[in-house]
């Protein structure tokens, strides 16, 4: 796989100021997440909404790299661990879409599942977040500083893209809408090049 990395300014696309997320200590600007370099804005953040938000691409990609969150309030956790069954817990329930668009017209979309790709903002008590398939960004597991003794996490996701010799024109990042109890973020985007 490449080392080449371009970070996605999403400078124009924030929607939102982050501060339910309290993530005051995150580096600003060009850094390193995860060992990927990044643009980072620590006050700003894409939330995903039942209406797509246009992320612009405009290029040719073996994988896209994707640092997020996702805020459920703690009186919705429960609905959010059962979901309409046990297997949406256990299996990743879909929280949000990220719908690669391509040059050509094809679309392919790529879901954020909660304890498999990304998880709650702030720890759940009693239940791990190390899943299969989610990891942890050590540069940003400690963020918060309203010292009530909770880290803020945030979780790096890395999806192979299976057309790399196709340029990704767009993506269009929505939330599961009332189907799930979850807010999810953008916090930022970094393609890996052919």
């Amino acid at each position: 796989a490449s080392r080449k990395f371009v970070p996605v300014d999403l400078g124009k696309i924030f929607n939102d100021d982050a501060q339910l997320l309290k993530l005051r200590n995150l580096p600003s600007g060009e850094t390193a997440m995860g060992g990927v370099p990044t643009r980072l804005f620590p006050s700003r953040a894409v939330r995903g909404d039942v209406r797509p938000t246009v992320i612009p691409v405009g290029a040719k990609a073996a994988s896209l790299i994707f640092l997020h969150t996702q805020y459920c309030a703690p009186e919705d956790l429960p609905k959010l661990r059962l979901g309409h069954r046990i297997t949406g817990w256990m299996n990743g329930r879909k929280t949000a879409v990220y719908r690669v668009c391509y040059s050509d017209g094809r679309k392919i979309p790529v879901y954020s599942r909660n304890t498999i790709n990304n998880g709650n903002v702030y720890p759940v008590r009693g239940f791990t977040a190390s899943e299969i398939g989610m990891r942890y960004i050590p540069d940003a597991r400690f963020v918060r500083d309203d010292n009530d003794g909770k880290d803020g996490l945030l979780y790096q996701y890395e999806w192979v893209n299976p057309r790399p010799e196709v340029p990704i024109e767009r993506i269009e990042f929505t939330s599961m809408g009332d189907l799930v109890p979850v807010t999810p973020y953008l916090l930022a985007l970094t393609l890996r090049e052919p």
